[in-house]
């Protein structure tokens, strides 16, 4: 966060570089102070479908699904291969829960996209666990977890969308084995000369 903080000062015109702040305060708990920072960067460049993306999960976090409907429905996808358009449409669906609907609008290149996306794991793990296609959801989040994600506390506690499940013997396992990781896990950064320790926050897409 640090660094997000100095890259903002210098350009906070960069929309990655505001979203990447937002991502930050959504790791920490801050929901509501990141969906405010999403906003910002929203109205800067709202033809940009990875900011609704992340704009849709956070507003599905907090069950304002009527204000993800809008929202998606105000988006301007550039054209079919706009895979984070492509992705928005089947997580409303997702959320209103057609299932059928939803696995029809997930294109076969849009999967592998998200998969190997940073944060795509995530993405996918949610809304495969709301569709209670329980063994793809957990699919996608040991892929997440391979990639470098151990914010066990997020994952095991915090994630509403990943509720469906937990309990299960392979979620339970997957944090069994996340949760040592995350207690020995310590953030070094470099700030303005110094050394400094951070708060140990791993995010989706941290190689820890």
């Amino acid at each position: 966060e640090p660094i997000m903080n100095r890259l903002i000062g210098i350009d906070p015109l960069t929309p990655l570089f505001v979203l990447c702040y937002g991502i930050c305060q959504w790791m920490k708990g801050e929901i509501e102070q990141s969906l405010s920072t999403f906003r910002g960067v929203y109205e800067l460049e709202p033809e940009i479908s990875f900011i609704t993306l992340f704009m849709a999960y956070n507003l599905a976090w907090q069950n304002k699904y009527d204000e993800v409907y809008a929202l998606v429905d105000r988006m301007i996808p550039q054209g079919p291969s706009d895979l984070f358009a492509t992705w928005c449409l089947f997580f409303t669906e997702v959320l209103r829960g057609d299932k059928t609907r939803a696995l029809q609008l997930l294109t076969e290149e849009a999967k592998s996209f998200f998969w190997n996306d940073p944060e795509g794991p995530w993405f996918g793990a949610g809304a495969f666990a709301l569709l209670d296609e329980k063994d793809e959801a957990l699919d996608w989040l040991e892929h997440l977890v391979d990639r470098g994600c151990i914010n066990y506390p997020f994952l095991s506690e915090q994630d509403p969308l990943l509720a469906n499940i937990r309990g299960e013997p392979r979620f339970e396992k997957l944090m069994n084995r996340i949760k040592p990781e995350w207690e020995r896990f310590e953030t070094r950064v470099v700030l303005n000369g110094s050394l400094r320790t951070g708060s140990g926050l791993a995010s989706p897409g941290d190689r820890s």
